[in-house]
């Protein structure tokens, strides 16, 4: 409790940086399909004050950003390259988990582009990577949880996206390959 609870800082030599992810600002409309319709040209949008207000950011806030700038979407290059060399990439949390556990990713390259794919097709760009990679994970860390020292080597499926158990497991002991089933439903 200080006895002037109130202080003053000279703004006038900052900068201040807003970001966002407004895919739905950017979205183009689809054309008409059908007969007697027109082709709608295609123009570029223009990010302008309004747009921001409407999507939902007070007016006093966009106010006291004069330059509103529209950056590229994401590629699969760039997500490749923040699911590989981030330094809080949660891939590379979630290998150095199972590598703690004495367990080794084998085909890493190929998840890497099914993640990177399925951010693209979805639209997420990186804020979904994390919610990705743990829904691969999910049923592999389940089934090594519960047989702990039973494996050593995970080989992830292409169709891990769509089946979570599209993975195999490689046992310690005997090298065979265990194809984990779904018997929830």
């Amino acid at each position: 409790n200080p006895p002037d609870p109130s202080f003053t800082i000279d703004t006038s030599n900052m900068i201040f940086i807003g970001t966002g992810a407004f895919q739905e600002l950017f979205e183009k409309e689809r054309p008409a399909i059908g007969y007697n319709c027109t082709p709608q040209k295609k123009e570029k949008k223009e990010l302008d004050t309004e747009k921001i207000v409407d999507y939902g950011i007070k007016r006093e806030l966009v106010g006291r950003l004069p330059i509103l700038v529209e950056l590229n979407p994401l590629g699969k290059k760039e997500l490749i390259e923040i699911l590989t060399n981030s330094d809080q990439s949660e891939l590379n949390a979630t290998l150095n988990a199972l590598k703690l556990l004495n367990i080794e990713v084998e085909n890493v390259e190929e998840l890497v582009d099914i993640i990177a794919e399925d951010a693209i097709n979805k639209k997420i760009g990186a804020r979904g990577l994390v919610t990705t990679i743990n829904k691969i994970f999910q049923e592999v860390f389940y089934e090594v949880g519960n047989n702990p020292g039973e494996y050593e080597k995970v080989i992830i499926g292409k169709n891990i996206i769509e089946d979570p158990f599209d993975f195999e497991l490689v046992n310690t002991r005997t090298k065979k390959r265990i194809k984990v089933q779904n018997i929830k439903g």
